[in-house]
């Protein structure tokens, strides 16, 4: 089970407002959608994906998620879009 999945699952993220992924790569959009969709999240106002093989396919996974609606802050830095 991948990294993303379990921390997708935590109920502890309720409290995070900044998260930052740094250097997660080999992973696929799909497993990103397991994160961006978790409802754990919604309370997330900034995001750092630095250095992770961020693409398109992961960018449009992103932005579709209504979890994340509330982000004011996204960083993409080091990835492939």
């Amino acid at each position: 089970e991948a990294d993303l999945a379990k921390l997708a699952r935590t109920p502890e993220l309720a409290r995070v407002r900044r998260l930052e992924l740094i250097e997660e790569t080999g992973l696929t959009a799909a497993d990103w959608r397991v994160l961006f969709q978790s409802p754990h999240l919604s309370g997330l106002t900034a995001l750092r994906v630095a250095d992770c093989g961020f693409g398109n396919a992961e960018a449009e996974v992103l932005a579709s998620s209504p979890v994340l609606k509330g982000l004011t802050e996204l960083d993409l830095e080091k990835n492939r879009i």
